[in-house]
């Protein structure tokens, strides 16, 4: 089990050194009533009628349970003091409320005793929205490194509403303050990642910032210290990122006033002398022209304001030596910036050429249906140009090349990786890469565009930026010169690996199972990397469990065989340094995180051993590892097959 101690000097050199925990278990017993403990105190009530009888002389006419009000509760407290029927009931309300709160009560002392951090338990309802003296209160105290937050609240409210608010004032808070919590979201339901982006959007809280635990996790000792060593790992990291997406949104606004300002300043004559003397004869619309100058001046504006070299600065020092724990493939909002940088949408293509900027263009991207297959224009952007003076012969002829729409989590075959890509495009709210074939090209003659069109019942959804449109044309072109691309976030292709030990016969043993043995290969001129994914990661306690208990018995074996004469001293050994290594791992809050990867990926044929070799990686073909490193991972093969049929 991996030690309190080794996450303790994490915290410690992460300057974490006080947590807040922000729960509705900590609030009265009447303010945390559940909806089992509001039934079982109705029912008890129910079974008493004098008892009732004065509730309704009182005020409280309980005929149902919607009638227990939280005032209703609070007049059964008060009579609880000199009835004793009153007292019966209210006594469940109090095992409800202690049994919700025992578990946070026993977490808070671990945290303090195992981590060595002061440890503040807020109730919800001292924060609610609907206390008005709370507004003006600082949720938690300037001093707070990590804030553990309840995800529900509030019984019966929408989920995440309270919780999202108190998120929110802790960020403003700290804006400005070098110093940021941490905000783990814990809740007693596995939160899908649709419920936390919309619980992030919620607040101006950076996604690195917070992250999302289910309790039964925290309050699994184990689990609970690997997570919490690698979210305080990255806790510096997300401040700095902090700081800088919060000063460019600053400057921003300034900057953006400044831009419109000197666009309201061009006179008509200006307009005038770019589309008559500039524009018009090269057929480019002034519309077009006009919003790419903004662009280009809100850009430049931006990246010489004084305030955003400052944070620039930070980041660019940035290095991301620890990946966390909770994500391995790029996110949706990953996909949705880097896509604007690719493509831009466009709505269905107009009947007649009359107007250039809506009608075809290079990098037009159209696709069939709903399905897999798109094709862009790959036609040079001067022979698309036209203007009334200057009209496109009808024979002229019109190229597109075909592409394949893939999930960005799902592997490419051997095949595909050799194939030009567009990587990280959003469609249809997901996330794909579009696989070409330069190998296949359409063509059309102008005047038959939709008849093209119509025949392979395409409409156009997108046109792709000029340079990724250029990259795209140049591969068609079988043109080696490289163009100057901005660097696009690594591929990460998924990929299936086997982790195992060897027995006391020497047999491999699996650790991973068929629904843990996930990664993510990733490329880039260096080479490939693996990066384990996060069901992996999630079962890896589990996993090195085993593989102690297995190594154990590998070294008595060794031992009595040596005793035996059938085992060498050098065989004791390697069988001894082993077990030990993963002994020692299961105990390292650093190793644990390191498992995580990235690792280089061995040539064929060679194994390649990590982390002090704990850890052997074996590349394609057959290769053997010393007995000595305990753990041997192998990245499974994706069959290079052809391509299902393309979906309607």
């Amino acid at each position: 089990m991996i030690s309190a101690s080794s996450v303790a000097e994490i915290f410690r050199q992460s300057s974490i050194g006080a947590v807040a925990i922000i729960d509705d278990a900590f609030d009265s017993p009447e303010q945390s009533m559940t909806a089992a403990a509001t039934q079982a105190l109705f029912d008890e009530l129910s079974q008493d009628q004098d008892l009732l009888a004065g509730f309704i002389a009182a005020g409280h006419d309980l005929q149902t349970i919607d009638h227990l009000t939280l005032e209703a509760i609070v007049a059964v407290k008060a009579t609880a003091k000199h009835n004793a029927a009153a007292q019966a009931a209210w006594n469940h309300v109090k095992v409800f409320a202690e049994a919700r709160r025992t578990a946070l009560d026993e977490f808070a002392v671990d945290l303090s005793e195992d981590l060595k951090v002061s440890v503040e338990k807020i109730s919800a309802a001292s924060l609610s929205s609907a206390d008005t003296a709370t507004e003006s209160k600082n949720p938690v105290d300037d001093a707070v490194d990590v804030v553990f937050l309840d995800y529900e609240l509030q019984e019966g409210e929408e989920e995440g509403t309270l919780s999202s608010e108190i998120v929110d004032r802790i960020y403003r808070q700290f804006a400005g303050k070098e110093k940021a919590p941490l905000v783990i979201l814990m809740s007693s339901k596995k939160l899908d990642d649709k419920a936390l982006a919309a619980f992030q959007r919620r607040t101006k809280v950076l996604s690195g910032m917070f992250y999302f635990v289910p309790k039964d996790e925290l309050f699994d000792k184990e689990k609970r210290h690997y997570r919490l060593a690698a979210f305080a790992k990255s806790l510096a990291t997300g401040r700095t990122l902090q700081r800088f997406v919060t000063g460019v949104e600053a400057e921003l606004k300034t900057i953006q006033a400044k831009v419109f300002a000197d666009v309201r300043s061009l006179s008509i004559g200006d307009f005038a002398f770019l589309q008559k003397l500039r524009l018009h004869e090269d057929g480019q619309p002034l519309g077009e022209y006009l919003l790419w100058l903004m662009n280009a001046h809100l850009v430049k504006e931006l990246l010489v304001s004084g305030g955003v070299r400052a944070v620039e600065s930070k980041v660019n020092a940035l290095s991301f030596e620890d990946l966390p724990p909770t994500q391995s493939k790029p996110s949706i909002s990953l996909a949705t910036l880097y896509s604007s940088a690719v493509l831009r949408p466009m709505g269905a293509l107009p009947e007649h050429a009359t107007d250039q900027a809506e009608y075809l263009q290079f990098g037009d991207l159209f696709r069939k249906k709903k399905g897999k297959q798109v094709w862009m224009c790959i036609t040079a952007p001067c022979d698309l140009a036209f203007s009334p003076t200057r009209p496109i012969r009808s024979g002229r002829s019109i190229l597109f090349l075909p592409g394949t729409l893939q999930p960005i989590d799902k592997a490419m075959k051997p095949f595909e990786q050799r194939q030009p890509r567009t990587e990280l495009v959003r469609i249809d709210d997901k996330a794909f890469r579009i696989i070409w074939d330069p190998k296949e090209v359409a063509r059309a003659d102008w005047s038959d565009i939709h008849a093209w069109k119509t025949g392979l019942e395409v409409e156009r959804i997108a046109r792709l930026n000029t340079p990724f449109a250029l990259e795209i044309q140049r591969s068609f072109a079988s043109d080696l010169t490289r163009i100057g691309m901005p660097a696009p976030p690594p591929f990460y292709n998924p990929t299936r690996v086997r982790l195992v030990v060897l027995d006391e016969q020497g047999k491999e043993v699996e650790l991973t199972a068929s629904n843990r043995c996930d990664g993510y290969l990733s490329g880039d001129e260096r080479g490939m990397r693996l990066v384990m994914g996060e069901s992996f990661m999630d079962a890896l306690p589990e996993m090195l469990g085993k593989a102690e208990q297995i190594l154990e018995k590998r070294f008595k074996a060794v031992e009595a065989k040596r005793a035996g004469g059938k085992a060498t001293p050098g065989n004791v050994a390697n069988a001894e340094a082993a077990r030990d290594k993963v002994a020692a791992a299961r105990k390292d809050a650093e190793t644990l995180s390191a498992l995580k990867g990235p690792f280089q990926v061995p040539l064929a044929n060679r194994v390649d051993a990590f982390l002090d070799e704990l850890l052997a990686i074996a590349g394609e073909g057959d290769a053997d590892s010393s007995d000595h490193i305990p753990l041997r991972l192998t990245i499974l093969p994706v069959e290079d097959a052809p391509e299902a049929a393309q979906a309607a």
